[in-house]
């Protein structure tokens, strides 16, 4: 399993120097930004993070990789776990670094709360969990250039779904002269519970996530034709 993890930094090393670079020149450009905050640690962790996973899945199928490993004993779901820990290692120890970087520029707080700091980057760590968990399992039944494709618009029909929910609130907030009751109160119970609570359910959510996409990975790359 060492092996395997390793495999994904090491075909990569150049890329990876590349990555960083590129997540600090993002890191900095917003850090000179007034009120930026934690825009600092969300979008370069996001670009350097995702830009790990298409190289890592990239050079997998540049390579065989893949065909080549399973010319060995080794069983598919060995693989597909390596990949999940390798990008899960590689995030945690990129967000972990800009975190610490941020931290002593002074960026990392959140109108002066340290708990919702907290639980900005919960959700930054959900956030890509979510990004990943969808992907992976796409690349692992259909191949990397083809998930990119149904990812594409997949993320445009998220999109064009979201804009329309935002539009169709705001007109019925107009016609009501408020959101709707049933939201109201919604808000209002979520408005009691402690933010430390919305950050370990984030994270909670984020394990379960990546745990089922791991194995919705596994099950599909057992099925799929490689020779």
């Amino acid at each position: 399993m060492l092996a395997l993890i390793s495999k994904d930094f090491a075909v990569q090393k150049r890329s990876l120097l590349l990555f960083l670079m590129i997540g600090l020149i993002i890191f900095f450009s917003f850090g000179l930004m007034e009120d930026a905050g934690m825009m600092t640690l969300i979008f370069p962790v996001f670009v350097v993070g995702y830009s790990f996973v298409n190289r890592s899945l990239y050079e997998d199928e540049r390579n065989h990789s893949l065909r080549l490993l399973l010319a060995f004993p080794l069983a598919r779901k060995q693989l597909v776990r390596a990949k999940y820990a390798s990008v899960a290692l590689f995030f945690l120890a990129l967000i972990l670094l800009f975190w610490l970087i941020g931290g002593f520029m002074g960026l990392n707080d959140v109108a002066g709360e340290p708990g919702l700091s907290f639980l900005v980057l919960s959700g930054t760590i959900f956030g890509f969990v979510l990004l990943v968990s969808i992907y992976l399992p796409i690349a692992y039944k259909v191949g990397m250039i083809r998930a990119q494709t149904v990812q594409r618009f997949l993320f445009i029909g998220l999109f064009a779904l979201g804009t329309s929910a935002g539009a169709v609130f705001t007109r019925l907030g107009k016609e009501t002269g408020g959101p709707p009751p049933w939201l109201n109160d919604l808000l209002e119970q979520a408005a009691k519970l402690n933010v430390s609570v919305y950050s370990l359910v984030l994270l909670a959510l984020s394990v379960v996530l990546y745990l089922a996409s791991m194995s919705l990975s596994i099950r599909f790359f057992e099925r799929r034709e490689l020779f």
